[in-house]
């Protein structure tokens, strides 16, 4: 019985797995990772991250943000956010470890030449006993000429945004600019 069991729950979060990120090997989805050491607790990072809904009082990459539906945290919480002037997605939390990550699905865009794409913010401790937050994009552009373009902007845009999130974590400062986060976080 226990070993059917194992077979059992390997099956399941297998299926998930593929269900979250797509097939990647047919999709080729692509990822880009990023973490940074913060100078706060982990439960501390952890009450930013999991502000989900309202991104846009804080992150200077995100012009505004708001809840769609009736759930701010957890697995199905939804919510609106404006980039730019002509840029904006819908995204919904598809899994969610209280006190450690949550992934969410892009689900609907405008202006932005997305097939498929889930993010993920978490919190750790690394060996060292330091306080990491980290994130992972996985996504699929509509096609490898907008895949090439874009790599690099969302390396940066990936980078750009954990910063965003230590520099509110440690200081306060809301929608600090992209031009002083950047100098101020030059080695981070």
């Amino acid at each position: 019985m226990k070993q059917v069991m194992k077979v059992f729950l390997t099956l399941s979060i297998g299926i998930i797995a593929s269900q979250s990120y797509g097939q990647q090997k047919k999709e080729k989805i692509k990822t880009i990772e990023y973490e940074t050491i913060v100078d706060v607790t982990p439960q501390k990072a952890w009450e930013v991250l999991a502000d989900y809904v309202n991104v846009g009082e804080f992150h200077g990459g995100v012009q505004s943000s708001h809840i769609i539906g009736n759930t701010a945290q957890g697995v199905g919480g939804d919510r609106f956010c404006q980039i730019d002037k002509k840029v904006s997605v819908k995204e919904r939390i598809t899994t969610w470890k209280e006190g450690e990550y949550y992934i969410y699905e892009v689900y609907e865009w405008e202006n932005f030449p997305l097939k498929r794409m889930y993010n993920s913010f978490g919190v750790k401790v690394n060996s060292e006993g330091k306080t990491v937050i980290y994130s992972t994009i996985n996504y699929r552009l509509t096609n490898w000429f907008m895949e090439m373009m874009a790599k690099g902007k969302l390396k940066k845009s990936a980078r750009d945004g954990i910063l965003w999130y230590k520099d509110y974590m440690e200081t306060g400062v809301k929608n600090r600019s992209l031009k002083e986060l950047r100098k101020k976080y030059k080695n981070a």
